[in-house]
């Protein structure tokens, strides 16, 4: 991590700490990190969503072993590229990503903080709107 990058709102976020700790246990570590932001569309490219699925995509315990902390930078809402979390679809496994979904999430996420099990599916909403790069 590069210091001019390091944010403490960010990678240091007290709910979100306590929410991990009390899910996995004491003392979390951050173990990968990575960026996933929708763009605007342009003329040469329309808008696209992303296809459902579950970022731990691969054999895994059946019992809760991490967590994704999305951490939005604007309030997201279906218009500027949300992420839609498809609820209870952590009980399946790997073999049902070709399968039936489980309810999703609103696609509104206030900007703060959305953790998730690392098991569930997301489901990355297009751009609708111009002007938000």
């Amino acid at each position: 991590m590069i210091k001019q990058y390091f944010d403490k709102k960010i990678f240091l976020n007290p709910l979100a700490i306590q929410v991990i700790s009390s899910m996995l246990g004491p003392r979390p570590r951050l173990l990968f990190m990575s960026g996933n932001s929708a763009l605007p569309p342009t003329p040469t490219s329309p808008p696209q969503a992303q296809l459902t699925h579950s970022d731990a995509d691969f054999l895994r315990p059946d019992s809760l072993f991490a967590m994704v902390v999305n951490v939005p930078l604007i309030d997201m809402t279906p218009k500027n590229g949300s992420t839609e979390v498809w609820l209870g679809t952590y009980t399946f496994g790997k073999e049902a990503q070709e399968g039936e979904h489980g309810e999703r999430a609103s696609g509104r996420i206030k900007k703060d903080f959305l953790g998730v099990q690392a098991r569930m599916w997301i489901f990355g909403v297009e751009t609708r709107k111009e002007g938000l790069a």
